[in-house]
């Protein structure tokens, strides 16, 4: 009020007494234009001082509200900075603690922290008797304050960005009030203080301001008393008052416009603000319906993904379609697999009528049968035929009488109709914007889901004749490899015996019958490579890793080599690098059979010099350590353009090497997939003209505790020497302990029959023949035979249904499978169905002989009630090896006197049931047997290898060791020539 007094006397000096005073007692009293002017400036101070006061007041408490929030606003930070960490580990025990920092100030009454849910887990109340009521955590920060000057405070608590909980606070405005209460006695001090001082300086330069004025009241009197109206005023007065008022009424102006502007300012922010939170709301419905959409599509997805029938996926979505389309009833009807038909809707609301309406519906490129069952389902709906939805095939309307059915079809990308998603509205309308949105974004998932569905039934059924390709591809390679072995066996065995027992051949005609038995023995290589791939092609190539003696491999190979790198003039030895490890863990014959391949290949394809094996173990020391075998041959090389292709199926360096030096093309590529698949590589280095070097790397299988020691690798060394022949000592041997032999040949193939008939009885065997397998039983029954020689494929009767019938009728003879079959199972086939042992064709004649004179040994001294009698001339076996030459000869002793060694320990195994211990023995001694030219010991050795498998029994394991014990009493390293 003071303010406004102020500046109404300001602008109107005269008119502040004229409304309070009468007027006669004001021309009376203050008629004097001095008395006015002091009077003017007495107002005016006072006016001013009023308003300055007043001014000075209402700003010292607005700092003071404001210093007050902004000191609550301080406090909150510091609350919230040592809270925050607290409430993001959910550490409420010490959220009081940092509340007690508020009692530093007295003003601050009430406080409490709230968790990221909005609970309170801590409160500060300075005053017990305040009520402790705090209000519900809310989105954003808020300050309140009241008239009284109280104020509160709402502050949410981020942790790295999260919000962790929210901050209340609340303060007392009595220390505010307190110093407006003292404001009236400060405000007067000064105002009196102020007014005397303002009379002070008023009373001196009142006489400059009020001389012109007394100068126009004197002229003014003048004119009126005297009517002179030539009077002038020497120093006129400036016309402030005009300006005055004129300036004032233009200030008004600019004030009322300034206002307006203000005013029109502040409803436009109202309006602003009203359409932001009504946008912000419909956002926010829009995105919690998006959420509520993705929800269920992600729902949808997750069945679909986790492989729920295609039934219950489509009938989740025709539920979320319901749901957030609203008030009607959704269903999806699927092409039949003859795009013919639509099948069995689905839906959860369908009714009974519109459930068949829409079932077996007419198929239709364009899709409107949905659209055309509604009409037929609702017959006073009309079809909208005009609709571009229609038209379009993206939308379909039949509207009429209150309700409506419109259908989205479910398309592929190359624009196969696989289903059609059908709503039925309650009220003729078509979907709106958003509903529209929804439905499509159904189709695709409904065309996901089908698609989907058809994908894996198309991949179920690629997989089933996939697998009916690969058994059948496996059958015709098992009847190939019977129907070529078969009448390899007569071409090998005719031409073995022609070559072994003809004396009388000349040179060109020798030369011949080889030609016929190597390229036999080629083709049976053949054969045998595309098995071996055909299985690793197949992933039915399986391995049995076991503890192996590496170097005894390595040594058993190079014996099988080193007469064809004499033969060629070349040099074959090896070395071990780093100590050998007595063990590894490893497939012992697909180790055997890679450095086989790898080594032949570098003796074939080297003319001069020789090859060097090299053997090393890499990371020893490390939880993986590796076998490293080098093959370096100083043969004809490998272009650099060539290193990838050799380990192709049927890929060689050059067609010329084939023609030079023969092969299939197939032995390194199945090398390196047995090495692949053993967890190992193999790889080459080669130059043209210089040699090659592959490298052979596998795993060993930890080395913890396994003893290493390095070989001497002496007596491996090619020579110059050519070499005896080995197959006619042990054919001209086992022959000799043959003789008196009754052997029954089951074999329907006349010409094998002749072949190993003429084998057998060269070697002194008496022989019976049968055509089939029920000849061989009844023969088998009316005679006693040593042995029986059964081919497994017969007609009439075959040789496992042979075999088999015989055991149950407690036939206890030695049964051989002769078959021509070499698939995985056929060995174990054979064994299951009664066979003792296992041949494969063609069937060579010192093999045959050899497993004869094994089993006849078996017989003999199981029939033998005086195991230690001596041993006759006939019965003894030397080595196959050449043992005229002195270091063959070594070989050949060196086994034997491990073998007699050997035999002590299996008597320990057994006395003390070490299986394990038992199970090294037997297969160090069916590896070295036939390396030392003992076949026999190799087949007695496999014998009972075989019987420890699984849980072993004592009684049979006994009578195996016995029997190798046996027959080592007959091996010799060579027949005394007085006695041959």
């Amino acid at each position: 009020m003071l303010c406004g007094l102020g500046f109404f006397w300001c602008c109107a000096p005269c008119a502040p007494l004229s409304l309070f005073v009468p007027e006669p007692m004001f021309r009376s009293h203050f008629g004097s234009i001095r008395t006015q002017v002091q009077l003017l400036a007495a107002l005016s101070a006072a006016t001013a001082l009023a308003v300055a006061c007043a001014a000075f007041a209402l700003n010292d408490m607005r700092v003071l509200a404001w210093n007050k929030q902004q000191q609550l606003y301080r406090y909150a930070a510091v609350v919230a900075r040592n809270a925050g960490p607290a409430l993001a580990e959910a550490k409420w025990d010490d959220a009081d603690t940092h509340l007690e920092t508020l009692k530093l100030e007295p003003t601050v009454t009430a406080a409490c922290l709230y968790d990221a849910r909005g609970a309170v887990i801590a409160e500060y109340l300075r005053d017990e008797m305040i009520d402790g009521v705090f209000p519900e955590q809310s989105d954003g920060a808020w300050l309140k304050e009241s008239r009284d000057n109280d104020v509160q405070l709402f502050q949410p608590i981020h942790r790295r960005g999260v919000r962790v909980g929210s901050l209340y606070l609340q303060a007392t405005g009595d220390d505010i009030r307190e110093q407006q209460a003292n404001y009236p006695l400060i405000v007067g001090s000064v105002f009196l203080i102020s007014l005397g001082v303002s009379a002070v300086f008023a009373s001196r330069i009142q006489k400059r301001i009020l001389g012109p004025i007394d100068k126009l009241v004197s002229a003014a009197e003048r004119v009126s008393t005297e009517g002179d109206y030539s009077v002038r005023v020497g120093e006129r007065p400036a016309g402030q008052v005009g300006k005055l008022c004129t300036a004032f009424d233009a200030m008004l102006d600019r004030v009322e416009t300034a206002d307006k502007s203000l005013q029109e300012a502040h409803d436009k922010l109202n309006a602003r603000v009203r359409e932001r939170t009504r946008e912000l709301h419909r956002e926010v419905l829009e995105r919690r319906h998006a959420e509520s959409i993705a929800s269920g599509q992600s729902k949808v997805l997750q069945m679909l993904v986790g492989g729920e029938p295609l039934t219950d996926v489509l009938t989740s979505l025709v539920t979320e379609v319901e749901k957030h389309v609203g008030n009607i009833v959704a269903a999806v009807s699927i092409v039949d697999d003859h795009e013919e038909w639509f099948g069995d809707p689905i839906g959860v609301q369908l009714s009974g009528q519109q459930r068949d309406g829409l079932r077996q519906l007419p198929f239709s490129k364009l899709g409107t049968a949905p659209a055309r069952a509604a009409v037929s389902l609702l017959p006073e709906f009309d079809l909208c035929d005009g609709d571009q939805a229609v038209v379009d095939a993206s939308g379909f309307e039949s509207t009429a009488h209150g309700g409506a059915c419109w259908a989205v079809p479910c398309v592929t990308a190359d624009g196969r109709l696989l289903a059609v998603v059908s709503l039925f509205f309650k009220h003729s309308r078509r979907p709106n914007e958003d509903e529209l949105a929804v439905i499509v974004s159904a189709c695709s998932l409904a065309t996901l889901a089908i698609e989907q569905r058809c994908g894996e039934d198309s991949i179920k059924l690629a997989m089933q004749k996939a697998t009916e390709a690969n058994a059948a591809k496996s059958v015709f390679l098992a009847n190939m490899s019977h129907e070529i072995r078969t009448p390899l066996n007569a071409i090998l065995g005719f031409a073995d015996l022609l070559i072994t027992e003809s004396s009388d051949l000349d040179a060109e005609r020798r030369e011949q019958l080889n030609t016929i038995a190597s390229s036999g023995k080629h083709l049976l290589t053949l054969i045998n490579d595309v098995l071996d791939l055909s299985k690793i092609e197949a992933s039915e190539m399986h391995f049995d890793n076991e503890p192996t003696d590496p170097n005894r491999v390595l040594v058993e190979v190079m014996s099988l080599l080193r007469v064809k790198a004499v033969q060629q003039g070349i040099t074959l030895d090896y070395e071990w690098r780093t100590p050998a490890p007595t063990t590894i863990v490893t497939d012992e014959p697909r180790l055997r059979q890679v450095l086989l391949n790898l080594v032949s290949n570098a003796v074939k394809f080297t003319e001069e010099g020789g090859v060097r094996v090299s053997a090393a173990v890499e990371n020893a020391e490390s939880p993986a350590p590796m076998l490293r075998v080098d093959v370096v041959d100083t043969g004809v090389g490998i272009p650099q353009n060539k290193l990838t292709e050799i380990f192709k199926p049927f890929v060689q360096a050059d067609a010329s090497v084939t023609r030079k030096f023969g092969g299939t093309g197939l032995g390194l590529s199945i090398c390196q997939r047995i090495a692949e698949e053993m967890g190992g590589s193999l790889t080459v280095a080669s130059k043209l003209g210089e040699g090659s070097c592959f490298t052979l790397r596998l795993p060993t299988g930890s080395l913890s505790g396994v003893t290493s020691s390095l070989p001497v690798c002496d007596g491996l060394q090619a020579h110059n020497s050519a070499p005896s022949p080995s197959g006619a000592i042990q054919a001209s041997d086992n022959s000799k302990a043959l003789k008196g032999m009754r052997v029954l040949v089951v074999e329907d193939g006349e010409t094998n029959r002749r072949l190993i008939g003429l084998v057998l009885r060269r070697a002194g065997v008496e022989v019976e023949m049968a055509h089939n397998g029920q000849e061989g039983i009844d023969a088998a029954l009316a005679c006693e035979f040593d042995a029986i020689l059964m081919d497994m494929q017969m007609p009439v009767m075959d040789g496992y249904t042979a075999a088999g019938r015989l055991r149950d009728a407690n036939f206890n003879g030695p049964i051989i499978a002769l078959t021509a079959h070499a698939m995985k199972g056929d060995e174990e086939r054979c064994l299951e169905a009664g066979c003792s042992d296992y041949l494969t064709k063609p069937i060579e004649a010192p093999r045959l002989l050899a497993k004869l004179a094994a089993v006849r040994g078996e017989v003999a001294i199981e029939k033998s009630e005086d195991a230690d009698a001596p041993v006759s001339y006939d019965d003894l076996i030397p080595s196959t090896l050449p043992t005229d030459d002195e270091e063959f000869g070594e070989v050949a002793e060196s086994f034997l006197a491990k073998y007699s060694s050997e035999l002590e320990l299996m008597h320990r195994s057994i006395d003390d049931a070490d299986w394990d211990s038992l199970r090294r023995s037997a297969h160090w001694l069916k590896g070295s047997g036939g390396t030392a030219g003992y076949q026999a010991v190799t087949d007695a050795a496999r014998d009972l290898e075989s019987s420890l498998k699984g849980a072993p029994d004592a009684e049979t394991v006994q009578a195996k060791v016995d029997h190798l014990r046996k027959l080592r009493r007959r091996l010799v390293v060579a027949l005394e020539p007085a006695h041959a």
